[in-house]
């Protein structure tokens, strides 16, 4: 369920796809928490996403926000109706999601494959996660059904 759907909630909120940057052409969605002190890890999430044989101009539709922002995700997923979304840092709260993800264990839910991952810093400096995240990535782009 969706927060911005529920009348218990009413969170200010951004809308994602004003934000939102990248053509789109594999219909992946990438959320990433940076402070603006950190937008040098974008250079990390490029070579993470070309690892998958993606591009983050190209391939992806790419948002960031900030930490402790709130953000409506239905109406994308709606609108866009991505095969996957990619989150960086954010809890499900952060996006409107009432829901429990599995850090690192692709999820579908909506139509829509989820991976949440650890922040770009955590993840950087951290060889078990970024190992996790690499198998979890070979799972949702790189095996033979995903091809």
């Amino acid at each position: 369920m969706f927060i911005e759907e529920s009348t218990a909630y009413r969170i200010p909120q951004t809308a994602l796809l004003q934000a939102a940057e990248g053509d789109f052409l594999k219909q992946v969605l990438v959320i990433a928490v940076l402070e603006p002190e950190e937008l040098g890890r974008r250079a990390f999430l490029e070579r993470i996403l070309a690892a998958a044989d993606m591009d983050l101009y190209k391939d992806t539709l790419f948002a960031l926000i900030q930490p402790k922002e709130y953000t409506g995700l239905s109406a994308f997923l709606k609108t866009k109706q991505p095969r996957a979304v990619l989150v960086f840092g954010a809890t499900p709260t952060n996006l409107g999601v009432q829901a429990a993800f599995s850090f690192y264990q692709p999820t579908s839910f909506y139509g829509t494959t989820f991976l949440w991952a650890d922040s770009l810093a955590v993840l950087e400096g951290n060889n078990v996660l970024k190992r996790r995240l690499w198998v979890a990535l070979q799972t949702m782009f790189l095996s033979p059904q995903n091809s």
